[in-house]
């Protein structure tokens, strides 16, 4: 990997133009809107507003465990905060209003400028503003936007036209509903998107500005795109280091594709390639959204519960679910809205552990009273879930027996997540009764669990569940039990790939079952332990019990 530093360049225009070519292709993320005049919230701008007007307003934190959670709450992508709003339709709204009106600046004209110099003519973006549309439109630049797969159509695809590639959706009355908010909608890259980037990247200059490499659908694909070149603009070397899509999905992969960093200022980097002298200064993006404002005070609160179960913090979640007026729960929720309130108040408990997993089983039992049909597969997974917590093993293998009436009716997702209860339950079975491990008979049920494992982490891939993927490849891991996953699926069960979650329990898992079998820490072990002891203590959370095993032990 090649590394330049913008501003140590003695003729800046003739050594980029010369590292760039005259072939290139763009690939731009929310910072290339942050700047006046657009002035649009960046993917962690949102993450902030929720996280001071949701989480701390609505969810009783005291000092120690808001410091915690602000910690852990930076590493969460905004699509998995989003995800856990039960008012689906006021988060589009949201991001609607938010993007609709929006303002072209001098980086969007750039931009769109040198695309129409390159021959390729292409753009790829994840931002759902109107504002490289508004550039070309400025500048009299001919261009089309690419939503949909009608979009593909031949005459969009002129060798004379600029091609914006809208990849996760477009801020427009008429394409709102192709917004992509949710991590579940980010799951495979869709072969009509895959194969029209292909056409556009291969064999040309990858130039990247302003993206994080966070998504779950893009940026894994980047090197199977087979660029000639990828030249990713960093700010400083900090955003290089910390951004974990560029470190799992391009440094660390094998390919014949040449990766180059541009460390300094976008700004400079198109000023240096005959962009406007002017220099913009950073906006100061409003976020003011009447849709969340208005949304009921309880509301917030569950949104606030959902978002601290997707960190794994289950003590101050239950403290808020115990001080919703359960009268609005009875007056205002329908049916399968108090399913809902049951299962997520089941998995507060579930993640607190201990003497919580009994007032987990009872939310879920009374989950499954409320769930509709092709739902309670859910709930019934749930108290199998529990029991394994509790080691309560023949209970766990009644409720699996009980979910099997329910599998005709269950999406892969839930099928899934049945494999992966089914295996644990398998192994645990075989291995109470001592068999060898290396023996015939075990080496079967071994491969017999192996193939669901895998086969639930291919289901869990697809459908965009990496939480539950996870949980898969950790029991693998557990269990000594290699998955095996085809090349084609991109995610790293890595404790980087945790990182491009941003889930920090799997971590904190990952971890433990390094650690728990060494009869010696090393400083750096040591001191993680410790503090990973402190957090989980403050927040409540079951996997503290463990760590304090170690710790006494060690």
């Amino acid at each position: 990997m090649k590394k330049i530093i913008l501003t140590n360049l003695s003729s800046p225009y003739k050594e980029l133009i010369d590292l760039i070519g005259e072939d290139y292709v763009f690939l731009v993320g929310s910072g290339i809107s942050i700047w006046e005049p657009s002035g649009l919230p960046s993917g962690q701008n949102i993450t902030k507003y929720i996280l001071d007007e949701i989480v701390h307003k609505n969810s009783g934190l005291n000092q120690k465990q808001r410091e915690i959670i602000e910690e852990w709450f930076w590493d969460l992508p905004f699509e998995v905060v989003l995800q856990r709003c039960l008012e689906g339709d006021k988060i589009l709204d949201w991001i609607y209003s938010i993007y609709s009106n929006s303002k072209p600046n001098s980086i969007h004209k750039s931009i769109t400028n040198l695309s129409n110099q390159s021959k390729t003519k292409f753009i790829a973006t994840t931002n759902y503003d109107k504002c490289l549309e508004g550039a070309a439109r400025i500048q009299s630049l001919e261009s089309k936007t690419i939503v949909r797969r009608s979009d593909t159509v031949k005459e969009n695809l002129g060798d004379k036209i600029i091609k914006l590639f809208k990849l996760h959706g477009d801020a427009s009355e008429e394409n709102r509903d192709t917004i992509i908010y949710k991590v579940s909608q980010e799951a495979k890259l869709p072969s009509w998107k895959r194969e029209l980037l292909k056409k556009y990247v291969k064999n040309k200059t990858l130039l990247i500005l302003g993206y994080s490499g966070l998504d779950f659908e893009l940026c894994p694909e980047l090197l199977s795109l087979e660029p000639k070149k990828i030249i990713w603009n960093f700010l400083n070397e900090d955003s290089l280091k910390s951004s974990p899509g560029f470190q799992n999905y391009v440094v660390k992969k094998q390919s014949n594709t040449e990766i180059i960093t541009l460390i300094g200022d976008m700004r400079l980097l198109l000023q240096y390639l005959g962009g406007p002298r002017s220099i913009n200064n950073l906006a100061r993006s409003s976020i003011d959204p009447p849709a969340i404002n208005n949304m009921d005070k309880e509301l917030k609160e569950l949104w606030a519960s959902r978002i601290l179960q997707a960190l794994g913090v289950g003590g101050p979640s239950i403290r808020i679910f115990d001080s919703i007026d359960k009268r609005y729960i009875e007056n205002n929720f329908n049916q399968y809205q108090k399913y809902e309130f049951h299962k997520f108040y089941g998995r507060a408990h579930f993640f607190k552990g201990g003497e919580s997993l009994k007032k987990a089983i009872e939310h879920y039992q009374k989950s499954i009273e409320l769930a509709p049909y092709h739902r309670k597969i859910d709930c019934h997974i749930a108290v199998t879930n529990s029991f394994i917590a509790k080691k309560q093993f023949k209970e766990a293998n009644i409720w699996m027996q009980k979910t099997k009436k329910y599998l005709k009716y269950a999406n892969r997702n839930y099928k899934a997540q049945y494999l992966l209860c089914r295996s644990y339950l398998t192994l645990k079975h075989y291995k109470d009764l001592d068999l060898v491990y290396n023996s015939c008979r075990a080496s079967k049920i071994r491969k017999y669990v192996e193939i669901i494992l895998t086969k639930a982490a291919k289901y869990f891939i697809d459908t965009g569940d990496y939480s539950d993927f996870n949980t898969c490849w950790l029991m693998a891991l557990q269990m000594d039990i290699k998955l095996r996953l085809p090349k084609s699926l991109k995610f790293e069960p890595s404790i980087e790939g945790f990182n491009h979650l941003g889930y920090k329990l799997p971590r904190i898992i990952l971890f433990r079952v390094t650690i728990e079998k060494k009869e010696t820490l090393n400083e750096n072990e040591k001191a993680l332990l410790s503090k990973y002891l402190r957090e989980t203590k403050i927040l409540g959370i079951g996997e503290y019990e463990k760590l304090k095993a170690i710790k006494q032990r060690i």
